[in-house]
């Protein structure tokens, strides 16, 4: 078997997760504060809120969008159920785009025929939700050319790609257009 990742775990990581368990904080307190503070500087970000998991950030931003029950929540179909559920969760329609063969991100074209599509039904789009795979990030740039003048959000699930950067050098999770 090929392992997908080969995690390490150092003494210095043990003795920082007892540090936290014996503290009396095991959720909130100064080590989280302290991590939401160095993870904004490493992505650039002017804050960051620490969830207990992905989908738990993703159903957060979904809720907090407002969107009318029904509207489409456009998903690639490469990416953990986590993604399309966050939608569903807060009340949308899932609705996935095709994904762009050479990288399996979400296809730009794909996601531009689906705003069409959406206006000539009538409906509203709730945001459209590009997933970054295996450290590669999504087309983010031109996703926002497009979506920016109709007012559409960007919801990035970038649980793949923590410390890369998109095209231009800025770090995912610190542009300003996308959730």
């Amino acid at each position: 078997m090929i392992p997908y990742g080969r995690h390490q775990l150092s003494a210095e990581d043990r003795a920082a997760v007892l540090a936290v368990l014996e503290s009396g904080w095991l959720t909130g307190g100064p080590e989280v504060a302290g991590f939401e503070a160095d993870l904004a500087k490493v992505v650039s970000a002017p804050s960051v809120v620490c969830c207990s998991s992905g989908t738990a950030a993703l159903h957060l931003i979904a809720a907090a969008i407002g969107a009318p029950p029904g509207a489409w929540w456009i998903v690639p179909p490469t990416t953990f159920i986590a993604t399309v559920q966050a939608g569903l969760y807060a009340g949308y329609r899932p609705v996935f785009a095709d994904v762009d063969p050479e990288t399996g991100l979400i296809a730009v074209a794909a996601v531009r025929d689906l705003v069409d599509a959406a206006a000539d039904h009538g409906a509203t789009v709730a945001a459209v939700v590009p997933v970054d795979l295996n450290g590669h990030p999504a087309p983010i740039p031109e996703l926002a050319e497009l979506l920016d003048p109709m007012m559409i959000p960007i919801v990035r699930d970038a649980a793949h790609s923590l410390g890369a950067a998109d095209v231009g050098g800025i770090p995912v999770g610190g542009d300003p257009r996308v959730l």
